[in-house]
């Protein structure tokens, strides 16, 4: 997070304006993380940005009967993606013990960065909330003129079993010899 928008909520001059974007990736553990963490944030703005992703192939056949079956085809793509997306934000909305407010959109993979940048403009936003690895963040930096928070999906696992001893020559002056790790 930028220094700027840190000191402005230290001293409690203007709330912060959280744009939290939900691509429907997220993961239950990301949800907490996210939510913990901007919940640190006293008197922030929360808004939910649920992006769903409108790509689908492209349509290559004349024939009327498979026009039919291609709009069929993409309406029941486009609805999947919008109800992966909404579990998410549901998720995400039952998690805060405030109330935030939820905006929904459509985007194509090409398109997204610009969907993005646009409703954090429009809103003001100091800081956009994402998942990583994102894709679009490094599109976001250039597009929006504020902070950008790339939260990981899962934290790094931790190594809970004995260490394996493994054993390397080691050169002395005199001979090699066979060293072990310090356990």
């Amino acid at each position: 997070m930028s220094a700027d928008v840190d000191d402005r909520n230290h001293a409690g001059e203007v709330p912060l304006r959280v744009l939290v974007l939900v691509q429907g990736r997220e993961t239950a553990e990301w949800t907490m993380r996210a939510c913990r963490l901007v919940s640190e944030w006293r008197g922030a703005s929360v808004r939910v940005l649920g992006l769903a992703d409108a790509t689908c192939p492209p349509f290559t056949s004349v024939i009327p009967a498979a026009r039919r079956l291609y709009a069929a085809a993409r309406a029941a793509w486009i609805d999947a993606e919008e109800q992966r997306v909404q579990q998410v934000v549901d998720r995400v909305v039952n998690t805060w013990s405030r109330p935030i407010d939820v905006v929904r959109d459509r985007a194509s993979a090409s398109g997204r960065a610009e969907a993005i940048a646009e409703y954090a403009t429009g809103w003001g936003a100091d800081v956009v909330v994402v998942a990583e690895p994102p894709v679009v963040a490094p599109l976001v930096l250039r597009e929006v003129g504020c902070a950008v928070l790339a939260i990981p999906a899962a934290t790094p696992p931790r190594s809970r079993g004995r260490r394996l001893g493994v054993r390397w020559a080691v050169a002395s002056r005199l001979r090699w010899a066979t060293a072990h790790p310090a356990e």
